[in-house]
Formats: C-alpha cells, structure tokens, sequence
C-alpha cells in the first residue's frame, strides 16, 4: 500500500535560528526513512479494501507533539521551523516551569487536558508497546510522554499545592503570534489549601503514575521520581476538594470547565495501584468510582459514554473491572461498546450518513477526538473480551479510524492522504517566516498555512459529516494534544491488531453508511 503524505518543504526555525529547508523524511526507531511528498503532487486515492499503513500515520501523530512544545527545545528536534519559546515561564517565587506542551492553537498551558493527554500517550505504551515498536516508533513515543511529564514534576510544589495552568486564554486569545515571540512572564495558577483543585491534582497524578509504569524498566530512577509526584499529587487533590475553575483557575472555566473530581481521583488512585501494587489505593478508586457515580449523579449520567479531560469514569471503570468484580464496571464498558458500535443513534452517540461516530455531550468540539477516545477504549477493553464482541469493538476502531484518514472522501489528519486540512487553526503554523510581523491578519487569510503541522487530528465535522477547512472556524479546525492522544493509541493497537479490516468486511463489520 502507497504511503501518502504530504509536507511543504520551506525555510524552518531552527531552536538556534533560522535554518536551512526541513528535509522531506521520518526516521524511525529502526533507522527506516519515509519518504515525504510535497503538497502540489496530488495524491492517489487509497483503495477501498485492505488497511491503511497505521504505523506510518502513527510516526506523524507523534511528530505532532513535537510542534507544540514549549520551553528549550532539544537538539534532535524534528519540527524545525519551531524554536525556543516561553522561556519566562516560573511561579512567583522564581521556581521554573519551562516545558510541557502548548494545548492546542494557542499557547497556553492548561494542565487538566495536558495531563490527560500524557496519561492516554502511556496507556497506549502500556497496551500496545508491539505497535509503536513495528512502526520504530517506540523511542520517539516515550520522548513524548518524558517531555510532557517533566514539565507537569516541575508543577509538584512540595505537595502541598500544584500547578494547574501557565498563561491566561483571555489574554493569549488576544494575539495572533508565534511561541517564539512570547517574551514576558506570564500569570500562574497555583491550586492549594485555600483554592484546592482536586480534578486537575488527580489527573496530573494519574499522567505520572501511569508514566511510572511506563519508565519502570528503562529508568528506575525518573520512574520513581514520577511515582513521588504522583502520590504527593492524589493525596493534595483527595485531602483537598473542590473544582479548580472554582478558586484555583478561573480563566480555565471558560476553556477547560470541569464538571466533577470524583472521577479523576478513581483515574488516579487505580493508576497509583497499578503503579505500586498498594491495595489502598485500589479501595480507594473504587470508593470514588462509586461516589462519582452518587454524589456526582448528573455528570455521571451525562458523560459515562464519554472519554476525555472533564470525564474518565469509563477509563477509571476498565482499570477497576480488571482487579474487581463488580457489575458496576461491567455494565458500563458494555453499554459502552452498545452504544458506540450499534450505529443506531442514541442520546450519547449518533452516527452520520457515512457512518462517523459523533458523541453529542461536549457541543461539537473535538468530534474526532472523541471517536478516538472511544476507539482507543473498546480496544483496550478487546484484551478482555472474545468473539462477536471482541470483533465489535476492534471493527469499530477500524472503521471509524479509517473515516478519519480519509476513506469518506477527504483526510482529517494534517500532511496525510487526500485533501488533508491546510489551513487549521494554529497561529504558529499559519505565521510567515521571521522576520516578518505576525499577526491576526493572518488568522483570516484564505490560504493554506505556509507551514505543516504534520500528524494533527483536526476538531472535526458536524453529524452531517459537513467539514471546512477554515482557520477561523476553531471547533471544526483547531488541533489539540489531548485530541491525537487516544488516537495515537488506536493507531498502535490498530497497527498490529489480530483482525484486519478485509476480515471486518467479510464478518458484516464494516463501519455502516446510514440514510
């Protein structure tokens, strides 16, 4: 099967300066060299039978995270037309906060949705290891997670308060620049005894313990490091309750509004268990799994068919049915895969003319993220499942993945297959070269972006499967690092699944086109 990608080969920024053209190829893990094709070279269209090359689109989905780092950047930076940026980042005592990654097409640092993400990157490590490694990609993905998870040690403040947020959306949303150009010291949240943020705490704490497991074998000593700060983190946020947009982070409640915490500290103390194989902390999740459930009864309700920053219940519930026995888990992971597989529309999930899986509960922001989430699941939750089931929920992931690459008439993932976004919102990515002013002129040019932010999931289409490829249209065109998350992890799990998608078409399996 033809590899098709697409890049535009320009003048880069190098982290030391401006330097010469990118070169138009990935090197993997095994010293493999993909072949990149310009933009103005049209692509063939893939066949309708046989899989797409997952593991190629998986070395792309990962070079995306490398575009969004924040902080100095290393030498074996692959995006090189990014380059150092925010180097002012520190709390107010001077404590250095430099790293992590920018959330999506800004250049904040929320770290609700950025700690989901790195938990997600782990998990799919931890379940589909062989995946990333027939890829080669198995280096650059723990890269990836250690980047991410050395900016959110740095927001360990002792134990008794954490960092939640670095930057202030308001204020960034007011330019239209580049990272590089971030010069000042911006604001810090910092969630303590007196403004606790306990969904923000845990799920920072659940992004490190499962980094933990990850590292356990390479690097005893960053593992344990990541296993202190994921103890002093759950114990902060179960000490001390409360929502963090509440006092902690108001600026995060217009952009990052969590709904509920019990939820998260269930995700934290199951990855902790897993982590140190203490059965308190298992106890503990499944109290707070069955308080979310109570106390938390409208967010449960609303989001348990749900899988992103504001709600892990069903993650927290795949973690607890394989230490429990309680129906309670059971019953949600299998209504999870009914109702995300059945392509009958329901209250949570409704499918669109071409068989897209479109979640209703979070306004239509991220659509393909939350396909992915859910793909991702159900093929975790496969390892635990045989026949009919199993083939459900692996077909599932198949299908709809294969919606995102392109297979209904366009791709939805940056530089890959035909008609792939160009012009997604992203300010660094559609900023000219230095050293010309960028500004938000730019944000409303018609044209295609001058650089690529290979490998990025954009928000995605409407239920109507209706898409435009506008950078001023953020719900359907932004790129986020929570949304390539669990889609990285399906594209693992994908690239060396015991079912390929011929077998799906031939099982009656095949992602369903309605209407």
């Amino acid at each position: 099967m033809l590899l098709l990608l697409a890049v535009v080969l320009l003048s880069s920024i190098h982290a030391g300066g401006v330097g010469a053209t990118a070169a138009g190829r990935l090197v993997t893990d095994a010293g493999q060299t993909r072949q990149l094709l310009s933009t103005n070279v049209v692509p063939e269209s893939f066949t309708k039978t046989g899989d797409y090359d997952y593991g190629a689109v998986l070395s792309l989905s990962l070079l995306f995270y490398e575009a969004q780092r924040s902080g100095f950047l290393p030498a074996n930076q692959r995006v090189a037309w990014r380059g150092n940026s925010a180097l002012n980042d520190r709390t107010p005592s001077g404590q250095d906060l430099t790293g992590g990654y920018y959330d999506a097409g800004d250049f904040v640092k929320f770290n609700l949705p950025q700690a989901f993400a790195m938990t997600m990157l782990s998990w799919g490590v931890l379940e589909f290891r062989e995946g990333y490694e027939k890829a080669g990609e198995l280096s650059h993905a723990l890269a990836t997670i250690k980047w991410g998870t050395d900016y959110l040690l740095k927001c360990d403040l002792g134990g008794k308060a954490v960092v939640a947020q670095v930057g202030l959306g308001q204020q960034d949303h007011s330019f239209w620049r580049r990272p590089e150009d971030i010069k000042d010291s911006r604001p810090v949240a910092i969630c303590d005894a007196s403004a606790p943020g306990s969904d923000v705490a845990a799920a920072m704490s659940a992004a490190l313990a499962a980094a933990a497991l990850v590292f356990k074998q390479a690097d005893a000593a960053y593992a344990a490091r990541c296993l202190k700060s994921a103890r002093n983190m759950y114990s902060f946020a179960n000490s001390q309750r409360s929502l963090y947009w509440e006092k902690c982070s108001k600026d995060a409640q217009r952009y990052y509004p969590s709904h509920c915490y019990m939820d998260d500290l269930a995700w934290a103390a199951a990855w902790l268990n897993g982590a140190t194989g203490e059965q308190q902390y298992l106890t503990e999740a499944a109290q707070h799994y069955a308080d979310h459930r109570t106390k938390e009864k409208d967010a449960f309700e609303k989001y348990k068919f749900g899988l992103y920053w504001d709600t892990v219940s069903s993650g927290a519930a795949l973690l607890l049915s394989r230490k429990l026995q309680d129906k309670a888990y059971s019953d949600q992971l299998t209504n999870f895969l009914d109702l995300w597989t059945s392509y009958k529309g329901n209250p949570h999930v409704v499918f669109s003319n071409k068989g897209f899986a479109w979640y209703t509960k979070d306004s239509g922001w991220g659509s393909l993220r939350h396909m992915s989430n859910a793909a991702f699941l159900l093929l975790v939750y496969a390892k635990q499942l045989s026949g009919i089931s199993r083939d459900r929920a692996v077909c599932f992931a198949h299908g709809q993945l294969r919606y995102a690459l392109g297979e209904a008439g366009r791709s939805f993932v940056v530089g890959y297959g035909n008609n792939p976004p160009q012009r997604v919102h992203h300010r660094a990515a559609s900023c000219p070269n230095p050293p010309a002013v960028c500004d938000y002129r730019y944000f409303s040019l018609q044209s295609p972006n001058p650089r690529t932010v290979f490998g990025a999931l954009v928000g995605g289409p409407d239920p109507s499967d209706i898409y435009r490829d506008d950078r001023t249209d953020a719900q359907a065109n932004e790129v986020a690092i929570d949304y390539n998350s669990g889609f990285t992890g399906a594209l693992a799990a994908l690239n060396t699944a015991s079912i390929s998608y011929d077998q799906c078409v031939a099982k009656g399996l095949k992602r369903q086109k309605l209407g």
